[in-house]
């Protein structure tokens, strides 16, 4: 039994769990927070623009450090 509970997921099945529990989580924000669609669009929008800006300076500066 715990033997199973260690064994890494696949990356299909950590996708779909992972995915589940963001849904789960963005309906409690928009639930706590009184958003609607749009506004947790944005939301999210803003958070991945962030995150790929983030991503983008890592790798620039991991261009130097390789040469």
């Amino acid at each position: 039994m715990q033997d199973e509970q260690i064994k890494p997921l696949k990356k299909s099945e950590n996708v779909k769990k992972v995915q589940k529990y963001v849904e789960k989580y963005l309906d409690d924000l928009m639930f706590h927070f009184d958003l609607d669609e749009r506004e947790l669009s944005l939301i999210l929008n803003q958070i991945s623009r962030n995150i790929n800006k983030k991503n983008t300076t890592k790798k620039w500066w991991h261009f130097f450090l390789l040469k």
